[in-house]
């Protein structure tokens, strides 16, 4: 049996001896965290019977918590808190008739793989089973030959041939979804940052400050916003840098160098390390900010030199992409969270990015890695990280879809079908009638 709300997944396990609970299990998964806990108690005979002592709680917000967050207490107060009466901690209180284990559906491949494996382990038993016995009974001049005939050695092939292919599929499953409950996570903050920034200062964040713009030139939004995601020390580490070298961001050491694991999606390939980039070695980011449609109409809340209010967005918090997830390009030429011109300077496919982008016309004879790319405009789509082309768009290392964030701080999980709407939310004052997909 399956718990589930959404994007909510819940189960339990309950361990009983003699009709009393030994061991209660819990564990849930959401779009923002992962958290287990666990219940164990101890009893202590008395006149009216067995009677609980201490529990001992042990629990962990998400699977790469460690050590464990473990306590004991006097089961007087952990009843205080469960209304349970002292002599009452038994199956029963808890409303059960017997121990259950509430399975959440990405456990059923498991079960599944446990019932072939619990076959395959009944045949081999039969097996030895009926050749010993058979040996007892009789007596024969003719030599019975050992071992296993060829039809039963191949259906025991076939059932661990069936639980393997039960296994890897429901692991990389379980896995992805705990990377993308991350990933939400890593939104959720940014956006509360966003907010924070924009609380401070009247206004949010620039997706870029362009050359037009007094020094320091080409910082990111993701940097401005670092004092408002617990990160100020790296801030004023990178505002020293910029003091000494106000006009070439991408020479600054620090932090060029300093990777935010708030900034990178759990499901990049090379999550936490930094890039060597032609003569730059750079930290990247996953998530970009929303221009608007394109890089030329700045119609969205993060683009070159944006000062945009919330008053500013007639469309609506709710209804108004500020953030989204663009996977990070084999050769890392786009997506640096500290800096990054982008294309022409704008930011473009660096910083910042647009729904409906486009290939900006190249300059001077420079060579961006984008100049065999259509012009576009490109579309929400999947793509892989030796695409050139996949820094014109958004998209993610996730099935079917990407991580977006709202002006409001909300985020969205949205599939690749979402594409007709996205020019629509990524505008902040277009008029459309939309609704954010679920």
């Amino acid at each position: 049996m399956a718990i589930t709300d959404g994007e909510v997944e819940f189960a339990a396990w309950i361990s009983a001896h003699d009709g009393l609970p030994i061991r209660i299990e819990t564990y849930a998964a959401g779009q923002l965290d992962e958290f287990y806990s666990r219940w164990d108690f101890e009893y202590q005979d008395s006149d009216v019977g067995r009677i609980p002592a201490k529990v001992t709680n042990t629990s962990r917000l998400n699977p790469a918590d460690e050590p464990f967050i473990t306590s004991t207490t006097e089961y007087m107060d952990f009843r205080s808190t469960t209304g349970l009466a002292q002599s009452d901690c038994t199956l029963a209180a808890f409303g059960l008739e017997e121990p259950i284990r509430l399975t959440p559906q990405s456990r059923v491949p498991w079960i599944l793989g446990l019932i072939a494996t619990m076959f395959g382990a009944g045949l081999l038993w039969w097996r030895v089973g009926s050749s010993s016995t058979s040996g007892r009974k009789r007596v024969s001049t003719r030599k019975v030959p050992a071992g296993f005939t060829i039809v039963e050695l191949v259906t025991v092939l076939a059932i661990i041939g069936l639980l393997v292919g039960l296994l890897i599929p429901a692991v990389q499953m379980v896995r992805e979804s705990a990377r993308r409950t991350a990933c939400l996570n890593n939104n959720r903050q940014i956006a509360l940052g966003v907010l924070s920034y924009e609380a401070a200062h009247r206004k949010f964040p620039s997706g870029i400050t362009g050359r037009a713009s007094p020094p320091p030139v080409f910082q990111s939004w993701l940097q401005l916003i670092l004092p408002y995601v617990e990160k100020q020390a790296v801030f004023d580490r990178a505002m020293e840098e910029y003091e000494s070298n106000p006009h070439n961001p991408e020479r600054h050491v620090f932090g060029m160098r300093t990777v935010i694991s708030l900034y990178q999606c759990p499901s990049e390939p090379e999550t936490g390390e930094v890039h060597l980039v032609k003569s730059y070695i750079a930290a990247s980011t996953s998530y970009l900010g929303v221009n608007g449609t394109n890089w030329t109409l700045k119609d969205g809340v993060l683009f070159e030199d944006s000062a945009i209010r919330p008053a500013d967005i007639a469309d609506g918090l709710s209804n108004t992409l500020l953030a989204g997830e663009r996977a990070q390009r084999a050769d890392h030429y786009y997506g640096w969270w500290y800096t990054g011109a982008g294309q022409n300077g704008s930011g473009s496919c660096g910083t910042n990015l647009g729904t409906r982008e486009l290939r900006a016309p190249v300059q001077r004879g420079f060579t961006n890695g984008l100049e065999n790319c259509p012009v576009g405009p490109w579309h929400f789509q999947a793509s892989r990280p030796e695409e050139p082309c996949s820094a014109l768009h958004f998209w993610s290392h996730h099935p079917g879809g990407a991580v977006f964030a709202m002006c409001d701080g909300s985020v969205r999980f949205l599939a690749y079908s979402a594409d007709d709407v996205l020019p629509k939310l990524g505008t902040r004052d277009g008029g459309e009638q939309v609704s954010v997909p679920e």
